[in-house]
């Protein structure tokens, strides 16, 4: 199943069943085409991975591309998803302490500190 065709089925499921069992075939069919044609998903670089713990799995995406959400939508998501949490701190210092080392130890491979 493509990933459209999953989000058609997780919101037709999120429909209250009263109000899904108002629906005409074809107004159903028509919401499930709309989400199923995901143009607005469509990102120029679009990363995803899946990266496995001793914690479980984890995930982590990056997409980049031009900004089309209004002044009044990207306020309601920085709301939303503030850029400042303890999890975005705590990736961020670890980040920044593992490129340290990575810095490092390709700099004192350089130097001839150290060798293979």
């Amino acid at each position: 199943m493509l990933m459209g065709e999953v989000r058609a089925e997780q919101l037709m499921r999120s429909i209250a069943p009263t109000v899904r069992e108002g629906l005409s075939g074809e107004q159903e069919s028509a919401i499930r085409d709309a989400i199923k044609r995901g143009d607005w998903d469509q990102h120029p670089i679009d990363l995803r991975l899946a990266i496995p713990t001793p914690f479980g799995r984890y995930y982590a995406t990056f997409i980049a591309g031009p900004e089309r959400r209004s002044s009044a939508r990207r306020a309601a998501d920085r709301k939303r998803r503030p850029l400042v949490t303890m999890g975005n701190i705590l990736f961020f210092t670890l980040a920044t302490v593992f490129s340290g080392f990575c810095a490092l130890g390709v700099l004192s491979l350089a130097a001839g500190l150290i060798g293979l």
